[in-house]
């Protein structure tokens, strides 16, 4: 009988291509669902981000002391710092140019993830409110008839604050910055962050006597999406 086993995650992976099947419904959605799949690339694409971060850390960390420190930098700090404390046998050296694309980008963009996912009450969008109202259906009722306008814009990517007016342009160049991102890390790193390494997996025995690498291709469930059409 086979020794029971476990699986690795891999989060870069996971996230990364849920970006890019988000980004590509988006562009491709002519319904209003194009702003729910450009919300979601967002969040996807700084989540893949992060977990490609961690997983530098995980593996190239080089330093003897200090990681619990380097666990409580947020995402944006840990990108900045991987090269510099990380590599093969000694740190990289050198790092992103903060004031540059596409650290610049990738920056916002973690300041939208963050607005998104931390929300606070309060928060009010520009609109219009119409005279006369709109009866909802079997009661009666009448509701006040508003829409939101086309409002402010983050500073530096351009992309709107309202979630309802992003489309599948801002999806795409979303998904472009962050993989200015990663391509700029892989080029800081070297022959390191290789094509096997983004996608590689551990396999072990829940006992832990065996132990063995291989790529998310190997695996049969979860990580091999069959082709389908977005959800309506």
């Amino acid at each position: 009988m086979d020794m029971p086993q476990e699986v690795e995650l891999n989060f870069f992976y996971l996230h990364w291509r849920d970006a890019q099947k988000l980004a590509d419904w988006s562009e491709n959605e002519k319904t209003k669902l194009r702003s729910l799949y450009a919300r979601h690339t967002i969040l996807s694409c700084v989540f893949a981000v992060e977990a490609m971060t961690n997983k530098i850390y995980s593996d190239f960390y080089l330093l003897p002391a200090g990681r619990k420190s380097v666990d409580r930098l947020s995402i944006r700090e840990k990108v900045f710092a991987a090269p510099l404390v990380c590599g093969r046998d000694k740190p990289i050296g050198r790092t992103f140019d903060q004031s540059k694309e596409p650290f610049q980008s990738f920056s916002e963009l973690v300041d939208i993830r963050n607005w998104l996912v931390h929300p606070k009450g309060g928060t009010y969008l520009p609109a219009r409110r119409f005279f006369g109202g709109i009866y909802i259906a079997d009661t009666g009722e009448e509701v006040p008839w508003v829409e939101t306008d086309f409002g402010p814009v983050w500073p530096h990517t351009r992309i709107p604050v309202n979630p309802f007016e992003l489309t599948g342009a801002h999806a795409v160049q979303v998904l472009e910055c962050t993989r200015q991102l990663i391509e700029e890390m892989k080029l800081l790193f070297a022959n390191l962050l290789t094509d096997k390494w983004f996608d590689e997996i551990g396999i072990r025995t829940e006992d832990g006597t065996y132990k063995e690498t291989v790529t998310v291709q190997s695996l049969w469930g979860g990580y091999t999406p069959e082709p389908d059409n977005p959800p309506r």
